[in-house]
């Protein structure tokens, strides 16, 4: 078997995107702790550094290295994960679009919807899975995710009554009687609005609409909990990467527009 050649013979079919998973499970040890972890290890390292090697120039979309979350991972899993972060840091340096992700655990709609996120999230390394909700948070800054888990435990209720109330039915009764711009503002403040709950911002105002997405601290969870909220919000069925999918904030509120527009024609 030629690990590398096979490799090579798949970018040779000209794919558009890479998924090299890894799950490294080595054997009973022996006497020779170095030659165990030398055997777990080749059979993974081998290729995806065949993979890096000859991945520059062949014009794909993106190329994810997975490995286990780390509830399940052992230490030559995270032993790879650290250096599938290095490995996707170079391919992105190379031009080619690259992460490395942990997780997320288990097959479910969720684990799906978390990946679809962490991949489309932009970063070169993350981790996409559920935090446990019964972790305190200390006395520091929030990160995106622990200001999910405030919101999720029932910390914080940014919503108000009436955006409640309305529901979907009623943004789009709402939007029907309004021109074009101020369809857009109300579904930039909405965006805003969801962006800053899950986020944990004290305002709207710290996500201006022209700010890249990228740049306002979402992960993958904190993302799939905006695209549920602006769900809910919508009534329509929007992407798990919709987060990332515009720019900007202002670029998502123009898309919601075209979507609910293209929905009430249907």
């Amino acid at each position: 078997m030629d690990p590398a050649g096979t490799v090579r013979a798949l970018l040779d079919g000209a794919p558009r995107t890479v998924l090299f998973t890894a799950a490294v499970r080595a054997d009973g040890p022996t006497a020779d702790a170095r030659a165990d972890v030398d055997a777990a290890l080749h059979p993974v390292l081998g290729p995806a550094l065949e993979l890096v090697r000859s991945a520059p120039g062949r014009d794909l979309d993106r190329v994810v290295f997975a490995t286990p979350a780390p509830a399940v991972a052992g230490l030559a899993d995270a032993a790879v994960a650290a250096v599938f972060d290095v490995w996707a840091r170079a391919l992105r340096r190379a031009g080619v679009p690259a992460v490395s992700l942990r997780g997320p655990e288990g097959g479910t709609d969720e684990a799906t919807n978390l990946f679809a996120a962490a991949v489309a999230a932009g970063r070169a390394s993350l981790t996409a899975q559920r935090p446990d909700l019964r972790v305190p948070h200390g006395g520091g800054p929030l990160t995106a995710t622990a200001a999910l888990l405030r919101d999720a435990a029932g910390g914080l209720a940014r919503r108000t009554a009436r955006d409640a109330a309305a529901g979907p039915g009623g943004l789009r009764r709402r939007l029907a009687v309004l021109t074009a711009a101020e369809q857009e503002e109300v579904l930039l403040r909405l965006v805003r609005d969801r962006f800053a709950s899950v986020l944990g911002l004290a305002s709207t105002g710290q996500v201006p609409g022209e700010a890249e997405t990228r740049d306002l601290g979402f992960d993958s969870l904190t993302a799939l909990s905006a695209r549920n909220a602006l769900e809910s919000a919508t009534g329509l069925s929007l992407p798990a990467s919709v987060v990332f999918d515009s720019a900007t904030p202002a670029g998502l509120a123009r898309h919601l527009r075209g979507a609910l527009l293209a929905d009430g024609d249907g």
